[in-house]
């Protein structure tokens, strides 16, 4: 019983090894991101919401995280600012949707 109680600990935390880096990665982009919110100098009380997520790799049978994209919506006008990012979290591009408008950044 002992033995078997202990394969399933194991197997957990090796699980949690596994999938920890990725999400470990992604907590770590956040800071990337209200770094260049900083850098455009938008305030943080226009910031309605922001969304973090993995961008993966197509094809069949593949899990790996290419990039993340971020997606910033506010609270004075419709649309959101995007912020495209690398593995590593190293900013790519930087452009704004719909009404939403920023000096110095793309509007699509």
């Amino acid at each position: 019983m002992l033995q078997k109680t202990s394969m399933i600990i194991l197997a957990g935390a090796l699980s949690t090894l596994l999938v920890s880096p990725a999400s470990a990665r992604f907590n770590q982009c956040l800071p990337e991101v209200e770094q260049k919110l900083a850098e455009l100098n938008i305030n943080k009380s226009v910031i309605n919401k922001i969304s973090v997520l993995a961008r993966r790799q197509s094809g069949q049978n593949t899990n790996r995280i290419i990039g993340y994209d971020a997606t910033v919506s506010f609270k004075n006008c419709r649309g959101h600012l995007a912020i495209e990012m690398n593995r590593v979290c190293h900013v790519t591009q930087v452009y704004s949707r719909n009404e939403c408008r920023f000096p110095g950044v793309p509007a699509y």
